[in-house]
């Protein structure tokens, strides 16, 4: 009998290659290894389908819920008139109108260029209340951008969920839970104060998560990006979850310590808001963060676009938690935890100064609208608790390369250079290029020196990815070559720096950062 390598090996002496001895002969090895990574490319093929099958459902569904938050939006403006409550009615109708309008204008921005039927029926969407769903579909069906248009489908469908959630969103539950505290408690008005806090707290969750699965993304900052697993449908669900509980728990306790608040002082509660807000403008001045990232070259209009992107951001993680607002260009991860993981505090010294107003009172002229004093502790304490745990949860179960991502001084400046040094490949070396030069300028001439070695082998080679488009993303004072300069320089690549040139200068240039902070191209 004819004994194997492997066989007259001592069984505690043999070495083993991924289950396989290495006596193995090398027909039976190539057969087992051909087994092992088929079962797994399967099981790969399997989880990728199954992930696919749940985003399309949460992108239909988030669709679905912004339709019915603005319809109900429409039937509280409704109410509220009726009822003779016509400031709330107006705030509400305002809120309503406001984000259907800035909606029109992006339309006609991102639009304008394929045809006035295109855009005639692209308004039409969002007159009709429809967009979040066709978005929703275009996504779904992976359309590509179209060759008129001036986004992709995803990112248009992200900046659009943005400005429902600034204008819309976040504003109309506001409004109702001041009308919710201050007596206003009908099964409409409850349903609908409900719908706004769901529908915020999803399209927060959604938006950050959109983001962290985006293959750009993960491919420009593996070191950030990577915190929902795709390599497990119950990974991914559970994170998502803890993103939308947070989210909901957030927006949920903020509004109501605001809107206890304003019951008891409006000018506290204004100046509580613009506190908050100015102290995070200080922070970003001190730290010399506080330009944006856009590469606007206009410094008036950089700065403005600055002031109100940076408060957009502040109120959006304030009020709905939102995980991307953890983000070296936004609030950075150790502010965003600090905000995060004191609005419980807050709420708690809100609901008492409601209690001690409310308790000034004789019992016959107290409001029949006051809370009782355990009804706002309970409330306060079981959201804040949740809140908590959720985040906790949220930290023990993320890979742990990505904890550091809540606790984080780093700024824009230092994540861009580090974005830069650690990147895989020049595609996305060159991703710093369409950020503003105030973030890269601190190793400018390292990018001059990568971009002269490397230009000529871009055109011998004829990479695919160095067209037009990208050649005008490369200032002139970065190539100190003049021959070279002028290689890059030819009359199509002349037309695309005239058209950005004319697009920064742009309502769209100027509005999107602020709305959509980073879920725009280029981060």
């Amino acid at each position: 009998m004819k004994i194997l390598p492997h066989e007259s090996t001592p069984r505690s002496e043999r070495d083993y290659l991924g289950g396989i001895p290495l006596g193995t002969p090398l027909k039976a090895m190539r057969k087992s290894i051909r087994a092992a990574v088929g079962v797994k490319v399967k099981r790969l093929s399997l989880i990728r389908s199954e992930l696919l099958d749940l985003h399309t459902g949460v992108l239909f569904f988030g669709a679905g819920l912004s339709i019915i938050d603005m319809i109900f939006d429409i039937l509280m403006v409704h109410e509220f008139a009726l009822q003779g409550q016509l400031a709330y009615a107006s705030a509400t109708l305002g809120t309503v109108i406001a984000s259907l309008l800035l909606q029109l204008v992006l339309t006609f921005e991102f639009h304008g260029k394929e045809g006035w039927w295109s855009i005639l029926r692209e308004m039409l969407f969002v007159v009709l209340l429809i967009k979040p769903g066709i978005d929703a579909s275009r996504v779904v069906k992976k359309r590509k951008r179209r060759v008129n248009s001036i986004l992709d489908p995803h990112t248009e469908m992200l900046i659009f969920k943005s400005t429902e959630l600034v204008l819309e969103v976040i504003p109309g539950a506001i409004i109702q839970a001041i009308a919710f505290v201050s007596g206003q408690r009908s099964n409409v008005a409850t349903l609908s104060l409900i719908s706004s806090l769901c529908t915020a707290g999803f399209i927060s969750a959604d938006i950050a998560i959109e983001k962290d699965i985006n293959k750009r993304s993960r491919m420009y900052a593996p070191f950030f990006y990577g915190i929902v697993p795709l390599t497990s449908v119950r990974g991914a669900v559970c994170i998502s979850i803890l993103f939308l509980l947070l989210s909901t728990s957030q927006l949920s306790l903020r509004i109501f310590a605001l809107a206890l608040c304003v019951v008891e002082s409006r000018s506290i509660a204004a100046a509580y808001v613009g506190i908050e807000v100015g102290l995070m403008l200080v922070i970003k001045l001190i730290r010399r963060d506080f330009i944006y990232w856009p590469a606007i070259p206009n410094v008036t209009s950089l700065v403005l676009m600055s002031f109100s992107s940076r408060c957009a951001v502040k109120l959006i993680m304030d009020f709905t938690g939102m995980l991307q607002a953890r983000h070296p260009y936004e609030m950075g991860g150790a502010y965003f935890s600090f905000t995060f993981l004191t609005t419980p505090f807050i709420a708690a010294y809100f609901g008492s100064r409601y209690m001690a107003y409310i308790e000034d009172f004789e019992p016959s002229e107290r409001p029949d609208f006051a809370f009782a004093s355990d009804q706002v502790y309970y409330t306060i304490a079981i959201l804040g608790a949740l809140q908590i745990c959720c985040y906790a949860l949220l930290i023990r179960l993320v890979d742990s390369k990505y904890r550091w991502t809540f606790v984080s001084t780093m700024t824009g400046k230092q994540y861009c250079s580090k974005a830069f040094h650690e990147a895989s490949d020049d595609l996305n070396k060159f991703e710093v290029l369409t950020n503003n030069r105030f973030l890269w300028k601190d190793f400018e001439e390292e990018i001059k020196e990568w971009l002269s070695t490397s230009i000529p082998t871009w055109l011998a080679e004829e990479a695919e990815w160095f067209d037009d488009a990208m050649k005008a993303q490369i200032p002139d004072s970065l190539v100190d070559d003049p021959a070279l300069l002028l290689k890059i320089r030819g009359q199509s690549v002349a037309r695309v720096i005239r058209n950005n040139s004319r697009r920064r200068s742009s309502i769209a240039a100027m509005i999107v950062p602020t709305i959509a902070g980073t879920t725009a191209e280029g981060l």
